[in-house]
């Protein structure tokens, strides 16, 4: 579609050159392919093509100027009722919600009870947060129009979006009872019932690293969404570590609960059952912890906690009862494109050793549509101490490295993939390595219940593994979602 840029001209219309001369008050120029030619004046244009004309602008992605054409608009006929809705749209595409929202009450007192007016103003209520009202104009709208697909679907997202998951279901699958193919009803239905659950998956993996280890882990987990306060999750996982000579095994019984305590503070306690199985002295105990996160405004997060934890990567580790405690807190800001995320953690280990990490990340989004992302990372941990209750524990490291992120369906199939790649530099020990990573997934939904996923990663990296340099590890799974 051709982009559109208006300018202004203010054009003498004399030939004479005599004082007072008629003026051409506005005209557009059209870039059509790089050539440039010029539109009829905006003088000359009904008011209907005027607004069609806005609309285009607006549509094109210059809602701004599509505002600005569509104020005078409405300052020639404030009391058109098409005028209005146009200008509340452009002023939602451009980010005002305050003032679309005021828009479309004036459409309202124009048209009251009318359904396209109702629903255009849940659509900009539910984007600037406040639910409650949003429903409520949704509600009205669907009331006057019981089969206005767009409105229900927006119903079931501004439902969804407020935690209501069942409310929200049922919006979505009468849409559904009417129009079976609708392809975005579909999505909002699957991922309605995927966040919801319940649902249950089985996975098994299994690793190596170059200092010989090898570590296999069975594995079942599961969640349901319980309604306010939140999601339940347990998991029950068996570890198998081997090396030349010893084994050790261990199992972990968890449940956390995800609470969302307001709109913007979600607590997540988690509590566990941990039982070594090293060749001698077996051993019981409970991990655990706190965790939070909190919306400081719609762009900008915090999240922090404490986590009491086993480390069950390797033989050496299991036999050690090594465990660690880590503080953490991290803060995110999305500014346009871009999200930047600074993160501190300190631990403490069992073995008496502690470590502080600092990390800083910026990613960049190419493509939200398709899911691909391009960022760079930088991090620095530092131990107190060098132990060998085994992992890796150097003084210092510094890692910085760049990665891209790919994930997105098939289309025509029932499949999607991911796929991240990441190459840098490390320092630790007196000595530099450049570091690689690679890592790719698939799921095949087979049907609607049921899901098979497959992974594989290799990584070449000190902070990848508690011991060793090179990692590798093949994943695969199977899910099924009531």
């Amino acid at each position: 579609m051709p982009a559109l840029c208006a300018i202004l001209l203010l054009l003498p219309a004399s030939a004479s050159g005599e004082e007072g001369a008629i003026q051409v008050p506005l005209v557009e120029t059209v870039t059509d392919n790089g050539a440039e030619t010029e539109a009829a004046p905006l003088s000359v244009l009904s008011k209907d093509e005027r607004l069609e004309r806005a609309d285009s602008i607006a549509r094109d992605g210059e809602p701004e100027r599509a505002v600005t054409l569509l104020e005078d608009l409405a300052a020639e006929y404030p009391s058109d009722f098409e005028v209005r809705m146009s200008l509340a749209r452009a002023l939602s595409w451009a980010g005002d919600y305050e003032g679309s929202v005021a828009e479309y009450n004036k459409a309202l007192e124009l048209s009251p009870g009318n359904p396209e007016a109702l629903s255009g103003l849940g659509r900009v209520l539910s984007w600037g947060g406040e639910y409650e009202r949003s429903v409520e104009a949704y509600r009205k709208s669907i009331d006057a129009a019981p089969k206005d697909v767009d409105a229900r679907k927006g119903l079931a997202r501004t439902l969804w979006w407020k935690g209501d998951l069942d409310a929200a279901l049922k919006e979505v699958r009468e849409v559904l009872s009417f129009a079976p193919k609708d392809a975005e009803a579909l999505d909002i239905e699957e991922r309605l019932r995927d966040e919801k659950g319940p649902r249950i998956r089985g996975h098994y993996s299994r690793s190596a690293d170059s200092d010989s280890n090898d570590l296999k882990i069975y594995g079942l987990s599961g969640y349901y969404f319980t309604g306010r306060p939140g999601r339940l999750t347990f998991d029950l996982n068996f570890y198998e570590a081997s090396k030349p000579g010893p084994d050790a095994k261990a199992t972990t019984i968890g449940v956390k609960d995800s609470i969302d305590l307001t709109d913007r503070l979600i607590v997540t306690p988690g509590l566990s059952l941990v039982m070594l199985e090293p060749e001698n002295d077996d051993t019981v105990f409970m991990a655990g912890g706190l965790n939070g996160r909190y919306e400081l405004s719609s762009k900008t997060r915090l999240s922090a906690g404490y986590n009491y934890s086993p480390m069950l990567d390797t033989v050496a580790l299991i036999e050690n009862h090594v465990r660690t405690g880590e503080y953490h807190a991290a803060l995110s800001h999305d500014w346009r494109e871009m999200t930047f995320t600074a993160l501190t953690a300190y631990s403490g280990y069992s073995d008496k050793n502690s470590s502080y990490d600092v990390t800083g990340t910026v990613s960049y989004r190419l493509s939200e549509r398709h899911g691909v992302y391009v960022g760079a990372v930088s991090e620095y941990k530092a131990f107190s101490d060098q132990t060998t209750s085994g992992y890796f524990n150097p003084p210092h490291i510094f890692s910085n490295s760049i990665f891209l992120t790919v994930e997105d369906d098939i289309p025509g199939t029932r499949l999607s993939y991911n796929a991240d790649i990441e190459v840098g530099v490390q320092s630790f020990n007196g000595k530099t390595e450049s570091t690689s990573a690679i890592e790719v997934g698939l799921e095949w939904r087979l049907t609607r219940e049921i899901s098979l996923d497959a992974g594989y990663k290799y990584s070449r990296s000190a902070l990848e593994s508690s011991s060793g340099f090179r990692f590798e590890e093949v994943k695969a799974g199977v899910t099924y979602l009531y």
